[in-house]
């Protein structure tokens, strides 16, 4: 069942969080932007739990540890260099991926690039400490609107999510999304 917490209680026991994360939990969290919905995106159960709740085969983006880990498992050329002196902020960036096998099929459905985000927000701490990238997708209620409060959780839903960890938002609307397979740029979502 969904447990609704804060930052100051996730501040006062962070390791029972990052130990549920890296135990496949779900959990609905804030960003810089708008609320995600992720697991550890190397677990295929977790993220194939995702996959069922969104009903739909658009690619995840995922939350990645920093930049290093962009730079160890992604293609990065002169023009993502750029975007990614950038970060953190409230971009996502497609790159190509070296290893298909770095994530869960089901984040990308096999592709082969992957949407990547560090995010201006604590939460991008949690991630650093869990070492992995968590996916990010936009947690959106029944009728695809954005979720941004507890209640907002479709109640069939409530059950697969572990944590839904509450904050006042910041921008509410979702990352600017950035093409980066490519040797010129594109802006895929302002």
């Amino acid at each position: 069942m969904m447990q609704v917490i804060t930052k100051d209680e996730i501040d006062l026991k962070p390791h029972i969080f990052i130990k549920d994360f890296l135990q496949g939990k779900l959990a609905v969290y804030p960003t810089d932007t708008i609320y995600g919905l992720g697991a550890i995106a190397t677990d295929n159960r977790a993220v194939k739990k995702i996959r069922d709740i969104k009903k739909n085969n658009l690619p995840f983006s995922v939350m990645v540890p920093g930049i290093d880990w962009i730079r160890e498992n992604c293609h990065v050329n002169e023009e993502a260099e750029e975007w990614i002196k950038k970060l953190p902020g409230p971009f996502t960036l497609i790159l190509k991926l070296k290893k298909k096998t770095d994530i869960s099929g089901y984040v990308n459905n096999g592709l082969e690039t992957i949407g990547v985000r560090i995010p201006n927000h604590w939460m991008q701490r949690i991630v650093r400490e869990i070492g992995a990238p968590i996916v990010s997708t936009a947690a959106t209620g029944p009728d695809g609107s954005l979720i941004e409060m507890p209640e907002d959780v479709d109640s069939r839903h409530k059950k697969h999510i572990q944590y839904f960890i509450s904050e006042r938002l910041m921008l509410r609307k979702p990352s600017i999304v950035i093409d980066l397979t490519k040797e010129i740029a594109s802006i895929v979502r302002k």
